[in-house]
């Protein structure tokens, strides 16, 4: 049998189901839903029942805070866009 894997997801939105996700050891990645009438999802109860436990989902990191040129170009402005709207020199 191969070594694999397994890692819960990040719950479903307005959920608290989560999703697992399997990595062989050949490197292919499945996501696996949990359904009781899935069989990828039985295999991984199985696992857990042979005294097995998954990785914990690890939240990805927050996205840096955009700087204030960022915050600008997103709205079509410069720096000097807005210093001309606002009057200032």
């Amino acid at each position: 049998m191969m070594t694999v894997a397994y890692t819960l997801q990040a719950p479903f939105a307005g959920t608290s189901a989560t999703g697992v996700t399997r990595i062989n050891e050949d490197g292919t990645i499945f996501s696996i839903t949990p359904c009781e009438a899935n069989t990828d999802y039985q295999a991984f109860l199985a696992w857990i029942a042979e005294g097995n436990a998954p990785n914990p989902y690890v939240p990805p990191p927050a996205p840096p805070e955009p700087t204030i040129d960022e915050k600008l170009a997103s709205v079509g402005l410069t720096l000097d866009d807005l210093k001309t709207a606002l009057g200032i020199k």
